[in-house]
């Protein structure tokens, strides 16, 4: 898949979001609906990395259906189009980089009053441990699976 055609494609991605905002970039628009902090993270445009390995592994099986009835096919191999192979078994890369700065990642933390055991948890939904700057001080009665192990935690 050339740049220009990645570029359309993250373009109209974005006109999705917001008509009228394009030409912009997919992380632009993932920012800005963020700090607009009216949709939950779930609702967000995905990161321009992960759209481009979603067009490369969308354009590489589009390649197989239109050759399907050819005989004799001579393919490509699907690594390197957003594809991994893991052991025997093939699966999709969905990011090679952070969905979004560390910084940011590290300014969640949760309220909870009864030690994380719920799901609305913030911490707990994304895949991040308590720390000391949440309400549960990311203590040992934090039921929050995600824990810090001695080695991470910085003081």
């Amino acid at each position: 898949m050339g740049e220009e055609c990645f570029k359309n494609s993250e373009n109209f991605v974005c006109d999705l979001y917001e008509a009228g905002k394009a030409p912009c970039t997919a992380d632009n628009m993932r920012y800005h609906i963020f700090c607009q902090k009216k949709q939950r993270n779930e609702a967000l445009p995905p990161t321009s990395d992960s759209l481009r390995l979603h067009l490369q592994r969308s354009n590489y099986q589009t390649c197989l259906w239109r050759r399907a009835l050819e005989p004799m096919q001579k393919m490509p191999p699907p690594d390197g189009h957003g594809w991994e192979e893991k052991g025997s078994v093939l699966a999709p890369v969905l990011m090679t980089k952070d969905p979004a700065p560390k910084s940011l990642v590290e300014l969640v933390s949760c309220g909870c009053n009864t030690s994380c055991r719920r799901g609305n948890c913030s911490c707990r939904v994304h895949d991040l441990a308590c720390t000391e700057a949440c309400r549960c001080m990311g203590d040992d009665d934090c039921q929050n699976p995600n824990k810090l192990t001695g080695a991470e935690v910085v003081h």
